[in-house]
């Protein structure tokens, strides 16, 4: 008998091992860093007093990679909070994200909660925005989709779901500008994916919320106050209010109020304080070139400029331009793209504008929230997007605002992948006959491919191994020297 109880433990201590060694290779990283730079990164990730958490997808399962968080780590958090102008807020941003690289891995937890049912979704077909938020969904993002439809983004739980509004973008942004978007309405719901509360473990695995210990619920509430209040009529007497009726929140109070205050004003609430670079440029000349502004680097932080960008904002500079349609309409026309680059990337729009050269549209790629397919299949003309190139270390040449795409729909990225054609974007695949005519077409002819020639260039239309025909790049050699850390 005894023999018999050895050996069954002996069995048992065999099978702990193998699972422990199983989940040990599961997530096989050291620290939060590792696990933010490898293939199964989401893109989500954040922290609260005790944890810090990125959210991989391994195999098709999404996991937590949980953290501890320490002393010096919360210290750096608070200083997040406590900075109010736009580059001390990047600075103390860029110091906690370099800091919280280096906590070690303290353990992972697959997510098992599934998202809503169709059906549950379909429930919310015909309902107004206001009537979502009140059924329990927080809005996340909104975009433009094909054919200037206009998508909401809403997240309950551990997900996200789009809604496909009635409206088109254009009206919705009308009702935005207008300060209430509440009376728009549900065309169709569907699974978008996981939602920034993934990496919240006040969220737990299974989809479950566990308010009693959600160390951020009080803290949101006093956001929302502290919100409502400088919306009133005389915010600084709104804000006085609160404080005397909250004494023991005073501090705090008048801190986050002096955050959000800058956070407006960067975001270009006060349209008359005429401190506004390209506002003021504007005036001068419709062809410019500016630093990036506040109020420009709001409206791209965390989309083209992500949280883990490794390109400073100085290296960047914003253009202001003028380009025509294939109608003759004039439009104004938006770029972000690399200093080196900046002065012959404007002399070309220029001198396409003046050809009376067709560009249907120019915007920041942050209007389709960093997208590159759906700013492709809207035909956007672009360039800085930082991202690295795939299972490498080194950023890419948008991702270094070193490449400018032009008319994307209708001039696309094409590869054969294990004999299967690639198209981005995928509705360009009818543009792949580069022997037809249609409108918008880049060639060896055209007037905008010999002007980046002629400007140091090189086309990805000329590649072989693939083609890109919407697409113009500083020659690799040139980059080498001017980023000789990017090779």
């Amino acid at each position: 008998m005894k023999k018999f109880l050895l050996a069954v433990l002996a069995v048992i201590m065999m099978v702990n091992i193998a699972l422990a060694e199983e989940g040990a290779l599961s997530i096989p990283f050291a620290t939060i860093g590792e696990a933010m730079a490898s293939d199964g990164y989401t893109g989500i990730a954040g922290g609260d007093d005790n944890h810090f958490v990125a959210v991989l997808e391994l195999d098709g399962i999404y996991f937590r990679v949980v953290a501890d968080m320490d002393d010096e780590a919360r210290r750096l958090s608070q200083a997040t909070l406590e900075h109010t102008g736009a580059d001390a807020l990047e600075a103390a941003f860029a110091e906690y994200n370099a800091y919280t690289q280096t906590l070690p891995v303290s353990y992972e937890e697959e997510i098992t909660a599934q998202p809503m049912p169709q059906e549950e979704l379909d429930a919310l077909v015909g309902k107004t925005l206001q009537e979502v938020e009140d059924a329990g969904f927080e809005s996340s993002s909104s975009r433009m989709d094909v054919d200037d439809a206009a998508v909401y983004t809403v997240s309950c739980g551990l997900y996200e779901y789009d809604l496909l509004l009635n409206e088109t973008y254009t009206e919705y942004m009308e009702h935005n500008d207008n300060g209430f978007i509440g009376d728009l309405t549900v065309k169709s719901a569907s699974v978008a994916g996981l939602s920034h509360n993934a990496a919240e473990l006040r969220f737990h695995a299974d989809g479950t919320y566990d308010e009693e210990n959600d160390p951020w619920a009080e803290y949101t509430k006093l956001m929302e106050i502290i919100t409502h209040a400088l919306s009133a009529e005389n915010p600084e007497e709104a804000i006085q209010e609160l404080v005397e009726a909250m004494p023991e929140k005073a501090e705090e109070i008048r801190m986050l109020a002096d955050v959000f205050a800058s956070m407006s004003s960067m975001i270009g609430q006060d349209e008359n304080s005429g401190t506004d670079t390209e506002s003021a440029a504007q005036s001068e000349d419709p062809f410019y070139i500016a630093p990036i502004s506040d109020e420009t680097f709001a409206r791209i932080y965390g989309k083209s400029f992500k949280e883990d960008c490794t390109l400073s904002r100085e290296d960047l500079r914003y253009l202001h331009v003028l380009h025509v349609d294939l109608d003759g309409a004039v439009h104004e026309g938006e770029m972000i793209v690399n200093y080196h680059i900046a002065e012959d990337v404007l002399e070309i729009l220029r001198q396409l504008y003046e050809a009376n050269y067709p560009i249907e549209r120019m915007r920041l790629v942050d209007e389709y929230d960093a997208d590159d397919e759906l700013s492709m299949e809207d035909n956007n003309s672009s360039s800085f997007n930082f991202r690295f190139i795939s299972h490498t270390t080194r950023v890419s040449k948008h991702g270094l605002g070193l490449a400018v795409d032009i008319n994307t729909l209708y001039n696309p990225y094409t590869k054969i992948v294990d004999g299967v054609r690639i198209v981005e974007p995928v509705t360009g695949e009818p543009y792949l006959d580069r022997d037809a005519d249609f409108p918008y077409k880049i060639d060896h002819e055209d007037l905008c491919y010999r002007l980046f020639i002629e400007h140091g260039f090189e086309w990805g239309g000329d590649w072989e191994d693939r083609k890109d025909y919407q697409h113009f790049e500083i020659p690799t050699s040139v980059i080498a020297e001017w980023y000789p850390e990017n090779q």
